[in-house]
Formats: structure tokens, sequence, C-alpha cells
């Protein structure tokens, strides 16, 4: 829990005492998958009640979009005061997509846009929560369609929320799943996903287990401009926390938001 400059730490597996923090500003940062929300917070519900906390809640969102409507019952059912993070909002590549500094592709000269995301940490040390959200619904369901809806937004003028919710009714076109050999699950650790949006061609190619590479790629007639998303003079958590602490929550998605990304995934995941 963030408060200012302090921090304490709650944990799933061992009780802690909260009934010594009075600051009036809290907030509950829960690194957690969504799902296991009420779960985690269940022995704590007499000092969240009292505390009041604003809660920062991490990807993935659910583990379907029945699920996330559970989840979202639950926090309107006890009135939480909630953000949904991605902590793709805060890489320097988006924050500069999103600026005024990026001059985007003209739209009739855009044809494609890829994202990779590769990494070369191993989810054998959380097999139990990969073994239940798989590669899809871990690395495309939310990074990869925040990097589409804000790249798009721009290009075609409009908002994220417009651009996601077409994403809702548009369908993959193909999807090639791989596992890596040495995983010790059964759901897939790789995915490469084509869509077409309109005139535009997107990619996705997404996995674990693989060697370190986070960029986005956008071909245009005029040739390949590249954003990477590996390269961060900040730390993209550290740009999360300070939008949150000022009060600018205008980069989080809400959760009309999140049902179309849910709904794009409907077919897959």
């Amino acid at each position: 829990m963030k408060r200012g400059v302090s921090f304490t730490g709650v944990s799933r597996r061992h009780r802690v005492d909260l009934s010594g923090i009075t600051d009036p500003n809290v907030y509950a940062y829960m690194s957690i998958p969504t799902h296991a929300l009420e779960t985690t917070l269940k022995p704590y519900e007499t000092e969240m009640n009292q505390l009041d906390p604003l809660y920062i809640l991490e990807k993935p969102y659910g583990l379907s979009r029945s699920n996330f409507m559970e989840i979202d019952r639950y926090i309107h059912t006890r009135d939480m005061n909630v953000i949904f993070n991605d902590h793709y909002l805060g890489k320097d590549a988006m924050r500069y997509a999103v600026s005024d500094k990026w001059t985007c592709p003209n739209v009739a000269d855009t044809r494609s846009i890829m994202v990779t995301i590769h990494e070369g940490a191993g989810v054998d040390d959380r097999l139990g929560y990969f073994n239940d959200a798989g590669i899809v619904l871990d690395m495309y369901q939310n990074h990869t369609l925040v990097v589409y809806s804000i790249i798009l937004s721009r290009i075609f003028n409009c908002s994220r929320k417009d651009i996601l919710k077409e994403l809702a009714k548009t369908k993959i076109n193909e999807i090639i799943l791989k596992r890596y050999k040495g995983y010790q699950g059964d759901k897939f650790t790789y995915c490469k996903i084509y869509t077409h949006f309109r005139h535009v061609t997107l990619i996705a190619s997404v996995g674990k287990m693989l060697p370190d590479e986070k960029h986005v790629d956008i071909v245009t007639t005029n040739g390949v401009e590249t954003l990477d998303l590996s390269n961060n003079m900040s730390c993209p958590y550290d740009n999360i926390i300070g939008d949150i602490l000022k009060g600018d929550h205008h980069l989080f998605p809400d959760v009309d938001e999140i049902r179309y990304m849910w709904d794009h995934v409907s077919d897959v995941a």
C-alpha cells in the first residue's frame, strides 16, 4: 500500500496488521491477478472498509468477460474506488505516442502495425497463474490491445475507446499458438495474431521464454517507423504511480474499454 513515500507490504499468505495506518490518502496497489481480488481482500475486509483506499488493479482483468463482469459487480457492490492499470501505459514509447511530440503517420499511408513483445523470463515460477491465463490473456488481451488502441487513435484521430469499441466487433483473422518445449504447464506460451482493422493489418507477436524484444513497427508507404518498448529512461511503474498521485487518471482504461478488449478475444480466449 502506497502512502506518499511510505509503503506497507500486504501478503496473501501471511496476514499483515494494518491498524497503524491513519493517513487518509491510501493507495492499494494490488499486484495480483485481478480475478484473485475478492479472496485477497477478504482477510482485510474490516481494515479496507475503514481505510477506503484507491485500488489500483493490474491486468489481466479477470479470466473471461463474464469473470470480469463479476469482478466489476464486486467492486460496485462495495463502492470501491478503482483504477485499472496496465504498466505499458507508463512506458516511454506510449507516453511519446500520446503526446504532441509524435507526428503520427498519415491514415492513407499506413499499411500495417506490428507489435512484438517477447520476454525472456520464464513462467514456471508462477505456473498456477499462467496455467489459468495463458499467453493470449497475459499479454495480448491487455498490453497489445493497449498499444494498438493508442497508436490507432492517433492515426485515425479518434478516442482510444472508439478504437477498442470497433476492435470489439473486429474478428481475429488468424492465430498461431506455440508452447515453449521447456514449459511445465499445458497453456501456450507464444501467439502470433493477425487482424484487419479497416485498411490496416495488425500483427502481434507475443511470447514468454524468448530472447527479449519489445517494439512496435508501423509500416507506411514511406517506410517503417519503430517505437521502442524496451528502452525506458524512466520506470513505467514510477510513471504510473506519479500519474495516480497527481490525480491524472486519463490514460487508464475504464470498464467499457476492458469489456471491448474481452469482446475482441472472445473467439480465441
